[in-house]
């Protein structure tokens, strides 16, 4: 049974991460709309539909359990690593067109936000060495270096 642990967690939450990633899709590229909830069905279906079908085809493609497991550990490091900067710079960015620096490190500093890390540079070189990681995981990953 722990054997089976894996498929039948991914089998069972791919369907909650499918909606999930469609609606968040959907409220990025519609704003207020997808907020007032005037999308039609259709549209969000599509959507779910669109977010579901590349993994079961690349599952088709890949069947291998380990490959797969190996190629979405990558993901730990997209996440973290690179998507967080990116996702802190265009908060930044955009707070910016409202509030000047100043104003935004007196908010962050008296909300309890800011940290060693927040600094811009600091959070692009957090990003950079983000996606030095990650080119060395997908060379890894693609060569087969560093395996025993």
């Amino acid at each position: 049974m722990i054997e089976l642990f894996p498929a039948i967690d991914t089998f069972t939450v791919f369907p909650l991460n499918a909606i999930f990633l469609a609606n968040n899709l959907l409220s990025v590229i519609l704003g207020e709309k997808w907020h007032a909830m005037q999308v039609p069905q259709w549209m969000r279906f599509t959507a779910r539909l669109g977010c579901s079908i590349p993994p079961i085809v690349l599952a088709a493609l890949f069947p291998s359990l380990s490959g797969t497991l190996d190629f979405t550990g990558i993901v730990a490091v997209i996440l973290p690593f690179i998507v967080t900067p990116l996702l802190h710079r265009h908060s930044l960015l955009k707070c910016l067109r409202t509030w000047t620096y100043a104003q935004m490190e007196e908010a962050e500093r008296n909300g309890g936000f800011r940290s060693v890390l927040s600094p811009p540079p600091r959070v692009l070189a957090f990003g950079v060495g983000g996606a030095m990681l990650l080119i060395a995981c997908l060379t890894f990953q693609f060569t087969g270096a560093g395996a025993a």
